[in-house]
């Protein structure tokens, strides 16, 4: 691997149709400004618009990468401070900016940033010979979100070869955030003619450094004196960029190539933080779906939210977290769950179940066809009675009671008085698994009278278990009173 002298060295951030990379050998007319190592972008005070021409940025492109407004589903993975996070920089062509060192002899420097990829099915190989190292992330047969890394590796015969490797990682979800971090190590491995290796680590997220079997356990790496190998299946990867020729010994550009969005840029000299970060282990049943879904990094005391969402003709029948149900409203299809200030690992679940809509499942009254098969009957007895105890099938359905039999009815069984109190008993079930609770209705004047006043709803809870189901009315009116007990059944064919 030769480089000249002279060249200039940086990283190319690939995350789209070609990729976003670190790239370098970017000649000093790519940039009006070599910006100073620290250099941070935020770009909160950019007016949205082009940046080209403004904080080093360069391209022949003058709309090559434009700052635009968007407003943030939830809060970036690593926030500069006092940053509010409405800009982003979008980029859709070749863009450049071009870094220098107070000190000639430092040894890393981190390049920590936002990433938004747009995924390639293409992987980029028009890369320039002398970067440093180069990624994207890919969308193939092979990855579905994973990071691609260029860099060189040796081979069992000691040649050099230029590999692009996907990293092991939680895929990256299309159109979301991802932290990307960048370790380089510039001046620790002197080759026999006076080359420089080079070499690099990756992060995602905050996370340690990704391991990878191409990888070495040290920089430099060591050598197995038994095996007469370099010792791999580490996280140091040697770069793409360095090798023979006494090339450069400092990263000095930056390089974006092919469209993405990015925030939050952070070129240092000093190593990064890398806080703390939480996973939130997301699942869904079938018949429905849950976003995000799988294994999320989530850094400490954010904020996420997770929208559970029904297929059609099917509602959510249960969500979960950490092992806990949550409420959940009555039918319903969609439900968004957030988990605030995140300081621990958890977990969120859902189940889905067939709404009462589902036809061959329910009559048009709401009757479970199950249940009606139960009893040798069909949908078509559903508004007879076949049992003569005035009551129809839908009727003994919502009310717990056998619809082939006439002494299994729905009907008050008792009236008793206790001082100031009446206590009303009637007969009805939850056998047929409907599990409203009573309710009740009074009349001082049934006789007569057709208005009924609604005393009790949905309070009398649960259906006694014997099926003899009992209310205390302590604030009988004088004179005679009629009670009719009832369930509230609301239903949408």
């Amino acid at each position: 691997m030769h480089r000249s002298n002279g060249s200039r060295y940086g990283v190319v951030l690939c995350c789209a149709a070609v990729a976003a990379a670190i790239v370098g050998n970017v000649a000093p007319a790519l940039a009006n400004v070599t910006n100073d190592i620290p250099y941070q972008a935020s770009f909160e005070t950019n007016v949205p618009g082009t940046v080209i021409g403004m904080d080093g940025w360069y391209s022949a492109n003058e709309t090559a990468a434009v700052v635009v407004a968007e407003t943030y589903d939830y809060r970036m993975a690593r926030t500069l401070e006092g940053e509010t996070h409405t800009n982003v920089l979008v980029y859709t062509a070749t863009a450049s900016n071009l870094f220098s060192y107070a000190s000639a002899n430092v040894t890393n420097v981190w390049v920590d940033l936002m990433v938004k990829p747009a995924f390639s099915t293409v992987v980029p190989v028009d890369v320039p010979d002398d970067v440093l190292t180069a990624c994207y992330f890919g969308l193939d047969a092979n990855s579905n979100g994973q990071m691609f890394v260029l860099h060189t590796a040796w081979t069992t015969d000691f040649n050099l070869e230029n590999l692009w490797t996907p990293l092991a990682h939680t895929p990256v979800v299309s159109g979301e955030w991802v932290r990307v971090t960048i370790k380089t190590d510039y001046l620790t491995d002197v080759m026999y003619d006076g080359g420089v290796n080079k070499y690099f680590q990756i992060q995602i997220n905050g996370g340690p450094a990704i391991t990878n079997a191409r990888a070495h356990t040290t920089v430099p790496p060591e050598f197995d004196e038994e095996t007469f190998t370099i010792v791999t299946n580490g996280t140091w990867f040697l770069a793409y960029g360095g090798g023979y020729g006494g090339g450069p010994t400092q990263l000095n550009a930056l390089v974006m190539m092919g469209k993405g969005e990015i925030d939050d840029l952070l070129v240092s000299d000093a190593a990064t933080t890398a806080e703390t970060v939480w996973t939130i282990a997301a699942s869904a049943g079938t018949n429905g779906a849950i976003f995000h879904n799988g294994t999320v990094t989530v850094p400490d005391g954010w904020d996420i939210p997770f929208a559970v969402t029904a297929d059609p003709e099917f509602m959510i029948g249960e969500v979960t977290v950490d092992g806990s149900p949550i409420s959940v409203p009555s039918r319903a299809t969609e439900l968004v769950y957030w988990f605030s200030n995140v300081t621990a690992d958890a977990t969120i679940s859902a189940t889905f179940v067939t709404t009462n809509l589902s036809p061959g499942v329910y009559t048009p009254n709401g009757t479970a066809i199950t249940w009606l098969e139960s009893f040798d009957l069909g949908p078509e007895d559903d508004d007879q009675d076949g049992d003569g105890d005035g009551a129809l099938t839908w009727e003994e359905y919502v009310a717990g009671t056998d619809p082939t039999s006439s002494a299994s009815v729905f009907r008050v069984l008792d009236i008793e008085f206790f001082g100031a109190s009446n206590v009303v008993s009637w007969y009805g079930t939850d056998d047929s698994g409907v599990t409203n609770a009573f309710s009740m209705w009074r009349n001082t004047n049934g006789l007569i009278s057709p208005v009924w006043d609604l005393v009790a709803s949905n309070n009398i809870a649960p259906r006694a278990a014997d099926g003899t189901n009992t209310w205390v009315d302590t604030t009988p009116p004088t004179g005679p009173t009629f009670y009719r007990p009832g369930v509230i059944w609301f239903w949408e064919p």
